[in-house]
């Protein structure tokens, strides 16, 4: 999760970048993505997290999926160019990533 999120930042880093808001209880770090465009100051502030359950798979694939859609489409499709460009983005696909792991390897 981490990677990826690390790979839209840099890939559109015109507009993206990763954010480190901590560590987890177990020492893993816990990733956001922010993402925002346009000239505008003090922008509202959109926050999406999900993962915050050790078994909630699929929240993280639409989290990650909706940051994916935001820096892929900003540049060809005008509506998603209006979101960037009028909030600030904060999405942090993983929450709880020592639930996730357990879940993975327990």
């Amino acid at each position: 999760i981490h990677g990826y999120l690390e790979s839209l930042a840099s890939e559109h880093s015109d507009i993206a970048s990763n954010i480190s808001i901590g560590m987890s209880y177990e020492g893993r770090d816990l990733k956001v993505i922010k993402i925002s465009g346009g000239t505008l100051k003090d922008k509202p502030i959109l926050w999406i997290d999900s993962g915050i359950h050790a078994r909630e798979w699929i929240s993280i694939t639409t989290t990650t999926y909706i940051a994916t859609q935001l820096v892929e489409k900003y540049n060809s499709e005008e509506d998603v160019k209006m979101l960037v460009d009028t909030f600030e983005w904060y999405i942090m696909p993983c929450a709880n990533p020592d639930g996730y792991e357990y879940s993975h390897t327990k």
